[in-house]
């Protein structure tokens, strides 16, 4: 979701007369010249000839700037080292090396350096933003949002430095504060759609669908094949219960991806509800084809097939979920209901003692177990259950029904 702009940007270049001959200084502003028409190659020849005359900080960071933009960051580096040694405080020098530093991926390197630059100026605000930037792709959003921050404390006016802050607090889970952010980037730049893409994720996770799928709706009149965009504006649709447009969305992505397993993981479950197993079943397989240890798409299997009644493809797949998530009580409730309509009551009981032994506090699964526990004579064992469900059951409302059948039970079993 980064869209982060990287301030340090290589802008001047300048020799006065008193430095080098004329011939030397008419090349090296023809190499400044080229540079700006983007001769790229031309301009480092050029470069490469002054500098075999004149070794001096403008010269080596022209020639940093050139291989910069030829794409050749470590050379760049050196040349930018170079000229840092010429004028060590020089912070144009110092944003260049960092440039260079980030194009290579040193991050730390690069936050060393912007250390540097704060030392020299500690009132820049854009270097605290960079050295935000920085963090956040190490990961460490914490000091991201220290600098971040920083940066809008000596410049509150600027809505890139709120966008960023409240994309770190976004990561972290902080939505409140997230949302106040991306509120306050949007009203210092209207214009800046990528807000409304932020804003719209942050208001999904408050569960404010309502407001998320009008900023979705925003963002992807300009940007339609966003394919995350379409995904979150598929749950926001679907959470205020327009399954169908919700599947029109998720149609989009895979239509302009392939295969993208998220869209049709969540294409498959809304099938699911609306009972169209067909189709369920068909982009289930679709995931299970190229990933098979996919966990959602594995159970979603076997509650399609479970509800179609085809209870022994059912168990397939839950021992396939159980395989890849074995700590997981329902997976072994929905087993034993599969091995229990299979007529298999002892795997049944099986089942439902490991959901157990996860979570004891399930009524319904004594309950289970204890019908399984009758189907195979084990009277004493089907007894305890249904009495242990009572005393659980007791406090959970909606199950009167089932605590007056378990008290039946237990006095038929009881009578023989």
């Amino acid at each position: 979701m980064k869209n982060y702009i990287f301030i340090f940007i290589i802008c001047s270049f300048y020799l006065s007369r008193a430095q080098l001959s004329d011939d030397v200084l008419l090349m090296f502003n023809k190499s400044v010249q080229e540079y700006h028409n983007r001769n790229y190659q031309v301009a480092l020849s050029l470069i490469d000839s002054v500098l075999l005359k004149a070794q001096n900080e403008h010269t080596y960071n022209l020639k940093g700037a050139i291989l910069i933009a030829m794409d050749s960051a470590y050379s760049a580096e050196l040349c930018f080292r170079k000229a840092i040694e010429f004028d060590s405080n020089s912070i144009e020098y110092r944003e260049n090396l960092v440039q260079s530093l980030m194009r290579q991926k040193k991050f730390d390197e690069s936050i060393d350096e912007i250390n540097n630059i704060i030392k020299i100026d500690p009132e820049k605000s854009s270097t605290y933003y960079s050295r935000g930037v920085l963090h956040s792709e190490k990961k460490d959003y914490q000091k991201a949002i220290a600098d971040f921050s920083a940066a809008i404390n000596l410049s509150p006016k600027n809505p890139n430095y709120y966008q960023a802050r409240a994309e770190m607090y976004y990561l972290i889970a902080e939505y409140q504060r997230a949302l106040f952010d991306i509120n306050q980037s949007i009203k210092l730049n209207p214009d800046q759609i990528l807000n409304y893409r932020l804003r719209a994720f942050i208001l999904s996770q408050l569960n404010n669908y309502k407001d998320a799928l009008g900023d979705f709706n925003k963002y992807l009149q300009a940007n339609p094949n966003d394919k995350d965009a379409l995904l979150g504006r598929a749950i926001a649709l679907y959470e205020m219960g327009k399954k169908i447009d919700a599947i029109s969305d998720l149609d989009k992505v895979i239509e302009q991806n392939g295969f993208n397993e998220n869209a049709l993981l969540n294409r498959a479950a809304i099938y699911f509800e609306l009972e169209m197993y067909e189709r369920s079943l068909s982009d289930y397989e679709k995931v299970i084809q190229i990933n098979p240890q996919n966990f959602n798409a594995n159970f979603g299997l076997g509650e399609v097939h479970f509800e179609k009644n085809e209870f022994d493809k059912a168990l397939t797949y839950y021992y396939k979920a159980i395989d890849i998530s074995a700590n997981n009580s329902n997976l072994f409730i929905k087993a034993g209901n599969a091995e229990y309509n299979l007529k298999n009551y002892s795997k049944a009981v099986e089942n439902f003692s490991k959901a157990l032994l996860i979570n004891s506090n399930q009524p319904q699964v004594y309950f289970n177990r204890a019908l399984a526990y009758k189907m195979i004579g084990q009277n004493e064992n089907a007894i305890n259950d249904f009495s242990e469900f009572i005393k659980i059951a007791d406090s959970v409302p909606g199950l009167s029904s089932y605590i007056e059948k378990a008290e039946k039970e237990i006095q038929q079993l009881k009578s023989k």
